[in-house]
Order: C-alpha cells, then structure tokens, then sequence
C-alpha cells in the first residue's frame, strides 16, 4: 500500500499519517497538500516510477478525488488496477465514478462533543476536566473504488 496524504503540518495531518504509519510501517508515503492538484501529481508520481497496480489510502477525499482523476486519465482502473481510499467522506465521494471508498468521520458525534466542551466552560466547569481529549471512532464506507474482497456486489 501506499499514503498519499499532506505535510504533516496540521494536526489532522499528523495524526492520519502517524495512525497509517504504525498499521503499515514499511509502505511508501507521498507527502503534499490537502488538495485534488496534489492527488494529481502524487498518482502520476506513483505511475512514472513503474507502480501499475496496488492499493492506494489518502489522507482526505479530495486527494483520492485527485488520484483517482489522474490514475484513469493515464490508462489504468480503478478497482481492478488500484484500489483508492480517501479519508473525511466528504459530500461529493458517493458521486466519484466509481464511488470512492472512505474513512467517515463521525461529524453529528464530534458537534456534541464540542457544544459538551463549550457549555462545560461556560458553567465553570473544573479546569482539570477542560480541554480532555476525546477520540471519536470513525466508519469506513466501503464503496466501489475499493470493495472489500469478500463483499457481495
């Protein structure tokens, strides 16, 4: 597999590469921006280096969107010649031809534990209890650009 994600400038960016970096510490990391432009160039980077086939895991849609774009422009298939995942899930992901496969974060979940945080600091809550991380787990929407190997189509 390879990571085509951002600079781990931004915590999101830190966190996606460190979390696919520890399931997959040998595979190959492609490091840009958070943009379509990036997957463009990651995918045609990936192709001119002899890479025709394998699995590709983004670090947001809108690289994957990129990737997948370039990867059928230069001749190849997605699923059959990579399998592409992107990350966020973004409203446009289903609409991919074909629809990207991607990690869903669990937004209606991170919004009350937002609005938890924000009303506990207006009711003066605790300075020990303030600012307490929480970790949200996220779905994985299995779409046609990388169907699970098993799954009835």
């Amino acid at each position: 597999p390879v990571f085509i994600g951002a600079s781990a400038t931004s915590s999101s960016a830190h966190e996606r590469l460190d979390a696919f970096a520890k399931g997959m510490p040998k595979a190959q990391q492609l490091l840009g921006s958070f943009s379509f432009g990036w997957g463009q160039e990651a995918a045609d980077h990936l192709i001119d280096q002899g890479t025709v086939s394998g699995t590709i895991v983004s670090g947001a849609d809108v690289i994957a969107l990129g990737v997948v774009a370039r990867i059928q422009a230069r001749g190849y298939r997605v699923p059959e010649d990579f399998r592409v995942i992107g990350f966020d899930d973004i409203g446009v992901s289903f609409l991919a031809q074909p629809a990207l496969t991607s990690v869903r974060q669990p937004v209606s979940r991170m919004t009350s534990a937002i609005v938890e945080i924000v009303l506990g600091n207006l009711d003066n809550t605790p300075a020990a209890t303030r600012g307490r991380m929480k970790r949200l787990k996220p779905d994985l929407v299995i779409r046609q650009s990388s169907p699970a190997r098993n799954a009835r189509r």
